[in-house]
């Protein structure tokens, strides 16, 4: 059985779960409104759009 990882979202005060798309988060619990989600880095899905950087490893 796989448990989906789900973390609490101060935007709507809610456990939501991070398998799943920010768009198909947004939609579920009415959020959306141009703001950005302050757990979007966390979604495991994409949402169609360019992949993010990678990021940068740290100088040594």
């Amino acid at each position: 059985m796989f448990d989906s990882p789900m973390e609490y979202c101060p935007r709507c005060g809610k456990m939501v779960t991070l398998a799943q798309t920010v768009a198909e988060c947004e939609r579920k619990q009415g959020c959306g409104m141009g703001q950005t989600c302050p757990l979007r880095k966390y979604f495991s899905g994409s949402d169609g759009g360019p992949d993010p950087q990678p990021e940068k490893p740290p100088a040594s």
